[in-house]
């Protein structure tokens, strides 16, 4: 039974002459789309290193000031 369902469960990757070309184009193709998942999955990485370094830049709003605020019930204004 296995011998019957071998041919049909292999990819010419794995069972292909390693000569031929489709079998060498078969193997370039899962390199290529290996290295596209690498270069997304880095983008990211560093897309959130990205984030994440601008909101270290970013003044944090002092403790005193945002309790103040909250404790009046007005608005804060933007000339503070």
């Amino acid at each position: 039974m296995t011998a019957i369902l071998q041919p049909i469960l292999a990819c010419a990757t794995c069972m292909g002459d390693a000569s031929d070309h489709a079998t060498r184009a078969a193997g370039m193709s899962i390199f290529f789309l290996l290295l596209v998942v690498i270069a997304v999955a880095g983008a990211f990485v560093r897309f959130f290193l990205f984030l994440a370094r601008c909101e270290r830049r970013t003044a944090p709003i002092p403790v005193a000031a945002a309790s103040r605020d909250a404790s009046s019930g007005a608005p804060r204004s933007s000339r503070e």
